[in-house]
């Protein structure tokens, strides 16, 4: 394993004087990459490329290429790619299966990512998803949705898990239902404190968890019960917006693996320290080049919240 370190560029503005400085440095070279989230009985799906230097974002091109998986010591596809792309596949994986990704481009070593399939999704103990607005500002009203979960019985060993909402809802009168964006989620309430932030290592902003992602390392088998904002939307009574009147919500619970987890959490880290001097870097699995081949394995519920008639 290894993190691989991106460098900020930096820019440096003062006041009543400016020094020119002659960049004498090369870029780094160019690596190739592979990105696959997989999941127990579902398809091969995998991104794959090389980066590019600046001013040559839109070389996608790649010579003398192909790319090829194997499931369980077992090549199940081979294929010459000319470009930089999405590979999708009718190949369906089952838990416990390991798949291979290798990607082979002339002037480059091969790279390669291999993953065991998670065969267990742990659905919670119990969720709800509630709906309040608050009118304490006398120009402006806030709507937020709250997502309440417990979770309990799980194995004693440290298990990573990620809540996935996607959420449309329906304004005022209008019967047309529009994506309600989830950019973020922010704690409310713990039981164990410590566990919706312990991988964020953000101490000033803790409450925040962007990917809503955490382990089970605080609490082991015993339940874990949490409250947090998953979607939040101000607006002034001056512009007589309509409010929300239904939500139809897909909550998806799923069980990730360490390397998920970890890419996550650089994810995370990276979005922190975007705006300082700091080197930027981001966790990957990938032999000879930059990604991750991770997996999961998913749990779906649906949840309609009528607010109008509650």
């Amino acid at each position: 394993m290894k993190k691989v370190y991106l460098l900020i560029l930096m820019s440096l503005i003062m006041t009543a004087c400016e020094k020119e400085i002659d960049f004498t440095g090369g870029y780094p070279e160019d690596k190739l990459y592979i990105y696959g989230f997989l999941e127990a009985d579902s398809c091969i799906s995998v991104q794959y490329g090389k980066t590019n230097k600046p001013n040559s974002w839109n070389d996608k091109k790649l010579d003398n290429a192909s790319i090829s998986i194997m499931v369980n010591g077992k090549e199940v596809l081979s294929k010459e790619v000319v470009n930089s792309d999405i590979l999708k596949t009718d190949i369906k994986v089952q838990g416990n299966d390991i798949v291979e990704v290798k990607l082979k481009v002339s002037g480059f070593e091969t790279a390669s990512g291999s993953v065991k399939i998670n065969d267990k999704a742990y659905k919670p103990y119990s969720y709800k998803l509630e709906y309040k607005a608050d009118t304490t500002d006398a120009n402006n009203i806030t709507e937020r949705l709250y997502l309440s979960m417990s979770l309990k019985g799980l194995p004693t060993e440290e298990t990573f898990f990620r809540v996935m909402p996607y959420m449309e809802g329906k304004f005022g009168n209008d019967n047309h239902y529009s994506t309600l964006e989830c950019n973020s989620f922010k704690l409310v309430s713990e039981n164990i404190t410590g566990v919706f932030s312990s991988s964020l290592n953000n101490p000033s902003n803790s409450s925040n968890n962007k990917y809503m992602f955490f382990s089970n390392k605080l609490f082991g088998n015993n339940e874990y019960r949490m409250k947090a904002i998953i979607y939040e939307h101000t607006f002034s009574l001056d512009y007589d917006e309509p409010q929300l009147k239904k939500v139809n919500a897909k909550i998806v619970f799923s069980n990730i693996d360490k390397d998920y987890y970890l890419f996550l959490q650089s994810l995370q880290r990276s979005d922190q320290i975007s705006s300082s001097f700091s080197p930027n870097y981001v966790y990957s699995n990938i032999e000879n080049g930059y990604g991750v081949v991770t997996s999961a394995k998913n749990t779906s519920e649906y949840i309609v919240l009528d607010i109008e008639n509650k």
